[in-house]
């Protein structure tokens, strides 16, 4: 291990320069991948906010006719509280121990009543602050664009 550490002038500088620099990737390796992991999660939950305000929002008096129609702005609405209902406060924002874990920013969310469907798109902000100090923003931006519709089965 010494003679790894040293070179044949007796310095460690080399050594040092690498260790730095894997540990450098190693840090940028996990804040990415945790942020992804974040992104995906709330790709989840998103997703299933908008099949769960679908499923509620179904105008029943059409059932029987099998025609599928649901009541657009009982759904939005129901998507804001699922949102609500999994911790997201106000600001759309997800705490955990008081720290934030993701923003969610929403552009667009349209229904449509026939055929029943939905598309929410906007951003994801992820915050990063072990990699501040390296020039790294302070938030990590994620797109999405998200769709779910109702299939009636004959």
């Amino acid at each position: 291990m010494k003679r790894f550490l040293i070179d044949r002038r007796g310095s460690i500088g080399g050594s040092l320069l690498f260790l730095f620099a894997f540990i450098i990737l190693l840090t940028v390796t996990y804040t990415f991948g945790r942020a992804i992991m974040v992104r995906n999660q709330v790709s989840a939950e998103l997703s299933r906010a908008l099949n769960t305000a679908i499923q509620l929002s179904m105008r029943d008096e059409y059932r029987r006719d099998a025609i599928s129609q649901i009541d657009t702005v009982r759904a939005e609405t129901e998507v804001y509280a699922y949102l609500a209902g999994i911790g997201m406060d106000a600001s759309m924002t997800m705490r955990r121990d008081g720290q934030p874990v993701f923003r969610l920013s929403v552009d667009s969310l349209v229904f449509t009543e026939n055929p029943p469907a939905a598309r929410i798109t906007g951003t994801v902000f992820v915050p990063v602050g072990m990699l501040h100090a390296l020039g790294v923003p302070a938030e990590i931006e994620f797109p999405f664009s998200i769709a779910s519709r109702n299939q009636r089965l004959h």
